[in-house]
């Protein structure tokens, strides 16, 4: 039997098999607002594969332009997974 780590944020317990799921299509600062406001959260960096697509040591003159705006096209997640 495989024991997952549980980790501990205020009063939610995890593991990295957890998951956060939103809904719809957010904008980036919709999502980041979400996290802060529903789990207390900041996030640092959003990637997508090996795409990092925003992180908070990007220039503050860019993240300005460009977090408003970006919009987050939230997908499910493809099943079955083919560890073939």
């Amino acid at each position: 039997m495989l024991l997952m780590l549980r980790i501990q944020y205020g009063e939610t317990t995890w593991t990295l098999w957890d998951r956060f799921e939103l809904d719809g299509n957010p904008t980036l600062q919709n999502m980041l607002d979400w996290f802060k406001d529903t789990h207390n959260l900041d996030v640092q960096m959003v990637s997508q594969g090996v795409s990092m697509l925003w992180s908070s040591f990007v220039p503050a003159k860019k993240v300005i332009q460009r977090r408003p705006n970006l919009k987050m096209k939230l997908t499910p997640p493809r099943l079955p997974i083919d560890w073939g």
